[in-house]
């Protein structure tokens, strides 16, 4: 499996070094402002290709002499039993850190990055893994067996899966016609054709979102790009280029004429729409930046990253205008309110909801399981929440009151989006499916299969008659619903 590609080392190498972890212990950490005194610690070392090594990650007191004992028993493990060189076998402990669903291969890939970082190991390209979870004691222990695979060797064994490769059994779709017959009521939808499949990306797409036209479609991936796409016939029109680190999220002014992306070096990016000209560069955040979304009228933008704040911008001058603290956990997503009035947010196991003028919260939704989307309705009464559980929850944002939930996928909900009428909600699942809900009953309308992968995230057109997808193939897929 394929990691998150780690770009522009010369600046990376300046920042982080430590931060305090458990009662006196040190531990390096990626997303911390530069040290001066640490300039002189020598730079990380690199993994070499065909080098394995193995990271083994736990939430736990690195002074617990229970732990210890177990940490020198798996150790031993490895080193006799595995025979895995005991100079490769590195811990990633404290009692903050969190251990990601393995079948999540975003939140894998990241913690697998950030724990080789933390030890002093330089990531490359081209890593692959496989995973165990155990048991020991009152400790959960995941252990990622890693390489870093050199072109000549080949092609991965089976247990281990590329996500820039589609499998030999999975046939690729050939183009259709793109529907052009609006979604005018969820409750009638008896048919789904693929519309199209938007080939270019070649590491995972983590972000999708349409021109507010319904012409046009962004895409952002891990493979450092952000591209522009020709809705009507699939063709890349344009790609933004000047970021030199994995993207993670897009997104539209409502005018169209500019977009947003954020990234794994901290930045959110400005982009002029037409030429693709980068227009400036909004630096405040002290670690990758999850998710970015424009205000309903376009003066102000909201972000949220892994520094586990959301921040409030202003879009003509990239001034920061609040910092929105009281996440324990990395905000993966931020949404403004129809009404422009109030963000959401998530990331840990609430939703909180901020007043957008004033940066104040507003209320605090506990959810219970860790999410990791998020959706407001097109009216604002709403909110749809997916995450770990597998399970989409639909709330009302005025009280938290749960209203139902909609129960089929059978790995983390990665994306939900709501249809422009709000009768449907589309969920992306790393089950290989995307399903379709009618939001009035919480009955499940359809099941979008024949995925090849995990898909990262999904977007309705603005007409909501075509509803886009991308996946952790690198690949994009537009599906036709007709009624």
């Amino acid at each position: 499996m394929r990691l998150f590609r780690k770009g522009n080392q010369s600046k990376r190498d300046e920042k982080p070094n430590t931060v305090r972890v458990d009662k006196g212990e040190e531990k390096p950490v990626v997303g911390k402002k530069p040290n001066p005194a640490a300039q002189s610690q020598p730079q990380p070392r690199r993994i070499e290709h065909g080098e394995r090594v193995v990271l083994i990650g736990c939430r736990a007191d690195r002074h617990d002499p229970m732990f210890q004992q177990l940490e020198r028993k798996i150790m031993r493990t490895w080193v006799d039993h595995r025979g895995v060189s005991r100079d490769r076998v590195f811990f990633f402990v404290s009692t903050t850190v969190t251990v990601p669903d393995i079948n999540n291969r975003m939140t894998a890939n990241i913690f697998i990055m950030q724990g080789l970082q933390a030890n002093g190991l330089d990531v490359p390209n081209n890593m692959n893994w496989k995973a165990e979870t155990y048991q020991d004691g009152n400790y959960t222990f995941t252990a990622f067996d890693v390489t870093c695979a050199d072109e000549a060797l080949g092609t991965p064994e089976r247990h281990v899966i590329d996500p820039t490769s589609t499998p030999a059994t999975q046939p690729q779709p050939q183009p259709q016609p793109s529907p052009s017959v609006p979604l005018a009521d969820s409750q009638r939808v008896v048919a789904t054709m693929q519309a199209r499949t938007l080939a270019g990306h070649h590491d995972v797409v983590n972000s999708v979102a349409w021109s507010p036209d319904g012409r046009s479609l962004a895409s952002a991936s891990t493979d450092h790009t952000v591209r522009l796409w020709e809705a009507s016939s699939g063709r890349e029109m344009r790609r933004l280029e000047g970021q030199s680190d994995p993207m993670t999220c897009v997104a539209w002014s409502p005018d169209g004429s500019a977009l947003a992306s954020g990234g794994i070096d901290w930045k959110v990016r400005l982009w002029e729409a037409g030429s693709g000209r980068e227009l400036r560069q909004l630096e405040g955040h002290r670690n990758w930046v999850w998710s970015v979304a424009w205000s309903p009228d376009g003066h102000s933008l909201a972000s949220s990253g892994c520094d586990k704040t959301v921040r409030l911008w202003e879009a003509s001058t990239g001034r920061e205008l609040h910092r929105l603290e009281g996440h324990t956990e990395d905000v993966t997503n931020v949404a403004w309110s129809p009404d422009g009035r109030a963000l959401a947010s998530t990331g840990d196991e609430t939703v909180r909801l901020w007043e957008a003028i004033t940066g104040r919260e507003l209320r605090q939704l506990d959810i219970q399981s860790t999410s990791m989307s998020l959706a407001w309705s097109p009216d604002g009464r709403f909110l749809a929440i997916g995450g770990f559980s597998g399970m989409v929850r639909l709330l009302e944002a005025s009280t938290g009151r749960e209203l139902r939930q909609l129960e089929g996928h059978t790995k983390c909900v990665n994306s939900v989006a709501w249809s422009p009428d709000g009768r449907c909600l589309a969920s992306a699942s790393d089950d290989w499916t995307v399903r379709l809900w009618d939001t009035s009953s919480g009955r499940e309308l359809r099941q979008l299969e024949g995925q090849s992968d995990s898909v990262h995230c999904v977007a309705w057109s603005p007409a909501g008659n075509v509803l886009a997808m991308g996946f952790a193939t690198g690949t994009l897929r537009l599906w036709g619903l007709l009624d």
